[in-house]
């Protein structure tokens, strides 16, 4: 029904239905994919984008999603760059696979260890020992991998703007100075709440207080 929706131009019914599926355990990259068409299509480009970055950790190399994706951050006020840690730039195949995915290869690369163990005892031929490094470097790869993925989805502290303008304060208290204002769409980096406030960073020099509400964590 949420599709039919979508087709007839009812977006706002859509987002509807494709937020009930979700609060009913059916999230997927699709699902997060298609609501985030649907809240683009209504104006509603925070929660667009919102979407669209919790389906990139799902399918991050999904076309349509990185064109879509990318599409409603241009219409962003807000021009702030969205920087690569270290870690990222080093393992940069890791923004190209999801954590499933990871999993998987670190299964089979657990299975060709194994197997390169057993030949080694068993039969032990002339050309298994570089074999045997390579097979144990392609683990280590792996299980480091899979690491880092999990740390960068477990400990994931961006946010998404939802308000169409809001002020940053210096502090969790109405009538603390303004510091300087966001816009619908910009990511930002939570560090801490304090009751119904949250310090949010841009840069080590660009800090200040939110509303809770007004802000919403790609991670679940």
């Amino acid at each position: 029904r949420a599709n039919q929706a979508y087709k007839q131009g009812e977006f706002a019914e859509a987002a509807a239905g494709y937020e009930k599926l979700i609060e009913k355990g059916y999230a997927n990259g699709h699902l997060y994919y298609n609501l985030g068409n649907s809240f683009f299509r209504t104006g509603q480009a925070g929660k667009a984008i919102l979407m669209y970055e919790r389906a990139y950790l799902l399918m991050p190399r999904d076309a349509d999603l990185l064109f879509n994706m990318n599409h409603a951050k241009d219409q962003r006020v807000d021009a702030v760059q969205e920087g690569q840690s270290v870690l990222a730039s080093t393992f940069f195949w890791l923004n190209s696979l999801n954590l499933a995915e990871l999993y998987r290869v670190f299964v089979i690369c657990n299975i060709l260890l194994f197997a390169a163990l057993i030949l080694r005892v068993f039969m032990n031929p002339s050309w298994m020992p570089p074999v045997l490094i390579t097979a144990a470097f392609i683990w280590v790869a792996a299980s480091g991998s899979v690491a880092l993925k999990w740390y960068q989805v477990s400990f994931d502290d961006r946010a998404v703007v939802l308000e169409k303008e809001m002020d940053v304060l210096s502090g969790p208290q109405e009538g603390d100075t303004v510091l300087f204002r966001l816009h619908e769409g910009t990511i930002v980096y939570q560090e801490r709440t304090e009751g119904q406030w949250v310090l949010i960073n841009l840069s080590a020099d660009k800090r200040g207080w939110v509303r809770t509400g007004s802000i919403a964590g790609i991670r679940r």
